[in-house]
Order: structure tokens, then C-alpha cells, then sequence
């Protein structure tokens, strides 16, 4: 019983530890350099 535990608390770690974070794409897309701007401007 106490491996099933275990196996059982190993899941959920995976499952909270593997899944990568996500991404906010839009906030990203937002912050485009000009192409009039220098990357010091920028």
C-alpha cells in the first residue's frame, strides 16, 4: 500500500512539475521594434 502511495505522490509531481509554463504570445506580439528605431531606442 505505501508503494501505491508513492507512486501516486509521483504523478502528481510529474504533473505539477513537468508541464511548462505557458506563454503569453499577445504580449509578446505587442513589442515590436519600429524599423526607424535603433535598438538603444528601442
Amino acid at each position: 500500500m505505501a508503494r501505491l502511495k508513492q507512486y501516486q505522490n509521483l504523478i502528481v509531481y510529474g504533473l505539477k512539475h513537468g508541464d511548462p509554463k505557458v506563454l503569453k504570445w499577445s504580449k509578446l506580439y505587442k513589442t515590436k521594434q519600429h524599423q526607424d528605431e535603433s535598438p538603444t531606442d528601442f
